[in-house]
């Protein structure tokens, strides 16, 4: 279970919690303290120096918050960033907010509610099951950003479990614990946990089907929700055999590339020095959109850029998936009717006829190498077209 704690913050008391872990999922929220109040599950009082909650779910695990009063959080100094543009320098510092006298308002992970109860005094913290409707959120690093998890956040957004999560960029691990799914962050691949991270030493996976690039974090989302998306984008059921095709051909010609240069993996094994510079491919497109590194920025803006650049890398992905779908697939299609009805045409099955214009020269190859069909065959085919 991971639990979201709403932690409601006042002027000067702050409220620390620790949690146990339980067979369901929970979130925790807060309401005002009373000695004459039961606001736990358990029905237990607290007083007005110490709140506590309890309460159980299925499987009889239980599940216990404590909160104390501690020390006031550190002062931020002038030059700390503020937020919403209100008060000196801004405003409060932005949650998370870091600098040389330590960290300045509750970590992003948790949520200031001082607003609403400024008068409540000591708080309760009460266990309530997560509903049905519980807003996922994805997780990834913050700072400067890159084409793979700027993709990888776009295709999950695509899919049925991820499609209106919120998004976390931070390096945090208090933070990316709470987090549904997290991306190229955290130095852990595992799907079970739902975690797709390519740093770790260890890591060697591979999209497979004859492609040995090492994976990005895009390759990973892919990989693993790739079949799912195509299959939403296109409206067919994901048994079809299109969506095979469809899921390795977008791998070859559009994900395997953002792999290769996210894991610094060159195009070509020759030392020779480049005639050109090339920097209007896709990943260089997304580095661009980063804010210049001599431009004070706060980490909201920050966010604002990398949206525009995942929305730049899905965008170019759905166009590039309705291409194929649209386009290259029917051509496949006609490709392989007309090699189907070779022999109708001429008893050596050396002649194909199409009765439109297409291109077939990639399906021809591709379809002759999957049928297994002898090479010298197409060495002598003639190709008419009708009108």
């Amino acid at each position: 279970m991971r639990v979201s704690l709403l932690l409601a913050c006042l002027a000067l008391p702050v409220l620390s919690a620790a949690q146990s872990s339980n067979s369901s999922q929970s979130t925790i929220t807060a309401a005002p303290s009373s000695a004459s109040q039961s606001a736990s599950a358990s029905g237990s009082a607290s007083s007005n120096v110490t709140a506590s909650a309890t309460g159980t779910s299925a499987g009889n695990a239980t599940s216990t918050a404590n909160a104390t009063t501690t020390s006031i959080l550190p002062t931020a100094p002038s030059s700390v960033p503020g937020q919403n543009g209100g008060g000196p320098n801004g405003g409060a510092p932005s949650p998370g907010t870091s600098a040389s006298g330590g960290v300045y308002g509750p970590p992003d992970g948790y949520i200031a509610a001082a607003g609403a109860l400024q008068s409540a005094g000591i708080l309760e913290l009460v266990f309530i099951p997560a509903s049905p409707g519980h807003l996922q959120t994805i997780g990834t690093h913050d700072g400067t950003f890159h084409c793979d998890e700027a993709l990888a956040v776009y295709l999950l957004r695509l899919t049925d479990t991820y499609r209106t999560a919120d998004l976390k960029r931070s390096r945090d691990p208090v933070v990316l614990d709470v987090c549904d799914i997290v991306v190229d962050v955290g130095a852990v691949y595992d799907e079970s946990k739902q975690r797709f991270d390519h740093h770790q030493r260890s890591f060697q996976e591979v999209f497979g089907h004859g492609f040995t690039t090492k994976l990005s974090s895009a390759g990973l989302i892919y990989k693993h929700f790739g079949k799912e998306i195509i299959a939403a984008q296109i409206g067919v059921e994901l048994n079809d055999p299109k969506i095979h095709i469809l899921w390795l051909k977008l791998y070859k010609e559009f994900i395997e590339a953002l792999d290769a240069i996210d894991n610094g993996i060159s195009q070509y094994s020759s030392e020779e020095k480049p005639r050109y510079s090339s920097r209007t491919d896709l990943s260089s497109r997304v580095g661009w959109l980063n804010p210049p590194w001599n431009d004070p920025v706060t980490p909201q803006v920050t966010d604002s850029y990398f949206a525009n650049a995942s929305r730049l890398a899905g965008e170019e992905f759905l166009g590039r998936l309705r291409y194929y779908a649209n386009a290259w697939l029917p051509a496949r299609d006609i490709v392989l009717s007309a090699l189907s009805a070779r022999y109708n045409e001429d008893p050596s099955g050396s002649i194909i006829v199409f009765d439109r214009f297409v291109p077939w020269k990639e399906h021809l190859f591709q379809l002759e190498e999957e049928q297994k069909l002898p090479q010298m065959l197409f060495h002598s085919m003639l190709f008419t077209l009708t009108k």
